[in-house]
């Protein structure tokens, strides 16, 4: 079965065709999708999604480009829907590439969305960008920490990956790191240990290059965009890296899934 660890569904490009693009990723082979909420108002469309489809695992959280749009109950709201649902916490995180921010609000944010995982015991989808020294010193001064944790779209230093895995960490990389320029980030997809990586399209963001792709999706503005279907040519890219047969890889990311997601790994399927 192939995984894709790490999706946005509820996007407006995929939402508006979802039926189509559903039906393409079922006939890749993709057999579990994680889609990842991004703040309170996507919470609903999530939830639905993961309904009316059962390999869709819902995740819900607040990603930190959202945090000033959280409104003061969502936590209440976010204590709700895990609730509700077999789910996971995410995506959540902290970002210093957008602009403007508000670096305490994400942190005090992401804090408890650490918390609330930890307390649940529910895993948690990590969202990091320009901030890994940040993120570790945040990590570190928990006092308790989720049962596992998703670094998704890893983009760390080589010297994080053991400090991370030994916090319960899984990394996880999408069709992007095969762009010519992406060289560090392949060589960090090499130094994951296998029982800890997971693969992603994070569509419709982080679309690949153009020998990777098989599918994409365009935004009424023209925007060319990533599609979830693209899942099985990142397997195959990340068997090439690592000097595995893609067969090799699918059962790893499987187990590795399992061991990520625990109970919730069958709840979806």
């Amino acid at each position: 079965m192939l995984i894709d660890a790490h999706v946005h569904l509820q996007e407006p490009v995929l939402l508006d065709r979802l039926s189509e693009v559903m039906g393409t990723c079922r006939q890749e082979g993709v057999r579990l999708m994680l889609c990842n909420g991004t703040k309170p108002s996507d919470w609903a469309d999530v939830a639905a999604i993961s309904s009316r489809f059962p390999e869709v695992l819902p995740c819900f959280a607040v990603h930190p480009w959202y945090v000033a749009e959280a409104g003061e109950l969502w936590e209440v709201e976010l204590r709700d829907f895990l609730s509700r649902y077999p789910s996971a916490v995410g995506e959540c995180g902290i970002d210093r590439w957008i602009e403007p921010r508000d670096e305490a609000l994400q942190e005090r944010i992401f804090r408890r969305h650490l918390q609330i995982a930890a307390e649940l015991e529910r895993p948690c989808m990590v969202h990091c960008l320009r901030g890994w020294g940040w993120l570790m010193d945040i990590l570190t001064s928990e006092e308790k920490l989720p049962p596992a944790m998703l670094i998704h779209s890893y983009g760390g230093s080589l010297e994080l990956i053991e400090p991370l895995r030994k916090m319960n960490a899984y990394f996880s990389f999408a069709g992007s790191i095969f762009e010519s320029k992406r060289e560090k980030l392949r060589e960090a997809a090499k130094a994951v240990p296998l029982d800890r990586l997971l693969v992603e399209t994070d569509a419709p963001a982080l679309t690949p290059p153009e020998e990777r792709r098989r599918y994409q999706v365009v935004t009424p503005e023209g925007e060319v965009q990533n599609h979830p279907g693209n899942l099985p040519l990142v397997y195959h890219g990340l068997a090439e890296l690592l000097g595995m047969e893609a067969s090799d890889l699918e059962q790893q990311v499987e187990a590795n899934a399992r061991g990520f997601l625990g109970d919730l790994f069958d709840a979806r399927r």
